[in-house]
C-alpha cells in the first residue's frame, strides 16, 4: 500500500462554517460500483489543522488487489478521531461501500451515519431553491463558478488501476491520484452551496424597529393554496396571528406559517401554473414577477408545472406579511 500525504493552504474560512467541529471529507475510488464484488483501491481523507491551519489529504491506495485491506485498516485508525465526514452522495454509496468492506475483512469498526454530512443529499432536498440543470458534481461546481479541468471520470480511473498494477506505469497511477485529489480538493469551495441555500431560504420581515429573519423549510401546494413553514431565528419574542380574505398567518417565537390562496392558470400556450393577483392584496409597493413569461403587471407567479418561483413566493411572503404587521 502506498500513504500520500500533501499539505496545502486554501483562502477558506473554517471556523465560519464548522466552528470548533472536527471534520473531514472523503472520497473513494472503486473498481466497480457492486460492493459486495468489487473492492476499494484508493480512499482519500481531507483535513483541516487548526494548529498551522493548512488543509493535509492523505491518500491511501492498494498498489496490487490485496492491499484493500491494508487500506481499510488505515482508514479505520483515522475516521473515529472525526465529528463529521463529509462526502458527495456518500450516504448512498461511499459509507455504505466502505462499512461493506470492512465487515468483510473482519475489521471491527464502521463508519456512523450520524456522522454524515452529505453534500449531494442536502442539494438534492433543496434543489427547488437552485435552479439546476441537474445534481451532478459538475453541474453544482458550475453553478458555484468552479470550472475546473475534469479530464478524467472515476470509471476512467477504473481502467487506469487495472493497467497499472500489470504495468506500473507512473502515469497512471498520477492520473488516478490526481482525478481523487481534484474531488476532495474542490469539495471544499462546493460547502459554500450551504450559504447560498440558506440565503435562498431567508426572508427578512421588519416589525417595530426590528429585524425578523425567517427560514422556510417547506413550501407545499395544498388545493389552491401555498403553505409555507418554516423557523424564526430572531430573539424576539413574538405571537403574531393574522387572517385576511386571501392570506393568514402565524408568527410564534420560534416558528411561523404562512398561507396564501393562489388560483391556476395558462401561462403559456402549453405550460399551466399558479399565481396571485397583487390587486387582491392591496399592497403598498407593486411587486415585479421575476420569471421570463409576460404577464399581465398584477399578476406574481408562484409556480409553473412542477418548478416553484421562489423569489416571487419570497417576495409576495415579504410584502403581505411587512404590510399587514404594521397595525400590531
Amino acid at each position: 500500500m502506498k500513504e500520500i500525504e500533501v499539505k496545502f493552504i486554501r483562502d477558506f474560512d473554517y471556523d465560519i462554517f464548522f466552528d470548533k467541529t472536527n471534520i473531514c471529507f472523503i472520497d473513494i475510488e472503486t473498481t466497480g460500483f457492486n460492493r459486495s464484488k468489487n473492492l476499494i483501491y484508493l480512499i482519500g481523507i481531507l483535513s483541516f489543522s487548526r494548529n498551522n491551519r493548512k488543509w493535509c489529504l492523505k491518500q491511501f491506495f492498494a498498489e496490487n488487489l490485496n492491499e484493500e485491506k491494508e487500506i481499510l485498516l488505515r482508514v479505520s485508525e483515522i475516521l473515529p478521531h472525526f465529528d463529521k465526514i463529509i462526502t458527495f452522495n456518500g450516504d448512498a454509496f461511499d459509507i455504505p461501500y466502505i462499512n461493506y468492506r470492512l465487515s468483510l475483512a473482519k475489521i471491527p469498526y464502521e463508519i456512523d451515519i450520524n456522522k454524515s454530512l452529505d453534500i449531494y443529499k442536502i442539494v438534492k432536498e433543496n434543489k427547488q431553491y437552485l435552479e439546476l440543470d441537474s445534481l451532478k458534481l459538475k453541474s453544482l461546481e458550475q453553478y458555484l463558478g468552479l470550472f475546473r479541468e475534469d479530464i478524467y471520470t472515476g470509471k476512467d480511473c477504473i481502467g487506469f488501476y487495472y493497467k497499472y498494477i500489470k504495468s506500473k506505469d507512473k502515469s497512471l497511477f498520477n492520473n488516478i491520484l490526481q482525478h481523487n485529489y481534484d474531488d476532495l480538493y474542490y469539495m471544499i469551495d462546493i460547502i459554500k452551496i450551504f450559504d447560498i441555500i440558506y440565503d435562498k431560504k431567508s426572508v427578512m420581515i421588519n416589525y417595530k424597529e426590528n429585524e425578523i429573519k425567517l427560514l422556510i423549510e417547506t413550501m407545499d401546494f395544498i388545493g389552491d393554496q401555498l403553505h409555507i413553514k418554516g423557523n424564526i431565528l430572531s430573539d424576539i419574542n413574538l405571537q403574531l396571528f393574522h387572517y385576511d380574505s386571501e392570506f393568514n398567518y402565524t408568527l410564534n417565537q420560534k416558528d411561523f406559517e404562512f398561507i396564501i390562496d393562489c388560483y391556476p392558470g395558462l401561462v403559456s400556450p402549453t405550460e399551466r401554473g399558479y399565481y396571485v393577483n397583487q390587486n387582491n392584496l392591496v399592497l403598498s409597493n407593486l411587486i415585479i414577477d421575476s420569471t421570463k413569461y409576460k404577464l399581465p403587471r398584477e399578476i406574481i407567479l408562484l409556480k409553473v408545472e412542477n418548478k416553484l418561483c421562489v423569489e416571487n413566493i419570497k417576495s409576495i411572503m415579504k410584502a403581505v406579511i411587512s404590510d399587514s404587521i404594521k397595525q400590531y
